[in-house]
């Protein structure tokens, strides 16, 4: 059976198409991976009601998306339902926290790339305007923040199951709060937790190059290698 990875993209109204994907193309050859793009509740391209319908408090049903994936992987006999691995940026790389967060069990190791961390945290930034805070909430609304915070294993560390996990993080990354992404980091080694963070002093939003996709291929490959 396939290991499976699963890819969700940030924004989050963006909408993932079909593309000629180089790396998609070696993890998928050379590791074996079934690579599933997702285009989960938030995307654009299926309307503005669903592009809304994970705005505020309904934000859990865009990682209820990934947990119904999770369920249909477990049906499919020729995809591996113990090996599975999440990968996200920015937004993305959130909603692959909060899934291995709320399915410690079924998660094998997640990479979050240049992750959003906290709902709280980013709304707490100088540059948050009326469309951040119509798409995350109002970060005045503490039961809104509370909710919220309940998706993210910062400051939940203890309900994250030691799933491996890959970071990476740009210093002059302006979007999302270095803070949250080191406390993070910290909080899950402080725990046991096997964590890999890849820094740039150079980049912002977005880490790339060779290095990094070395690294997710190593990072993956240690996982699906990896006895259950």
């Amino acid at each position: 059976d396939l290991p499976v990875l699963i890819d969700v993209h940030g924004g989050p109204q963006i909408l993932d198409r079909p593309l000629f994907n180089s790396q998609d193309i070696r993890l998928a050859s050379n590791l074996g991976l079934a690579i599933i793009h997702t285009n989960i509740r938030g995307s654009s391209g299926f309307g503005k009601e669903y592009m809304d319908a994970d705005n505020k408090e309904k934000r859990s049903d865009a990682v209820k998306d990934i947990r119904a994936l999770l369920d249909w992987i477990g049906k499919q006999p020729q995809l591996d339902a113990d090996r599975i691995f999440l990968r996200g940026g920015s937004y993305g790389g959130f909603v692959a926290l909060s899934t291995a967060l709320n399915e410690p069990k079924r998660i094998r190791g997640v990479i979050a790339e240049y992750p959003l961390v906290s709902i709280r945290g980013m709304l707490g930034q100088s540059w948050v305007d009326e469309f951040a805070k119509n798409e995350y909430g109002d970060p005045t609304d503490e039961k809104l923040m509370a909710s919220l915070d309940s998706l993210s294993p910062l400051n939940n560390a203890e309900r994250w199951n030691n799933i491996p996990l890959l970071l990476t993080r740009g210093k002059n990354d302006s979007r999302n709060p270095e803070k949250d992404v080191m406390d993070l980091k910290n909080q899950l080694k402080g725990r046991g937790t096997n964590v890999w963070l890849i820094y740039s002093t150079t980049a912002g939003q977005g880490v790339s190059g060779r290095s990094v996709f070395a690294a997710i291929y190593k990072f993956l490959k240690t996982g699906i290698n990896k006895e259950n």
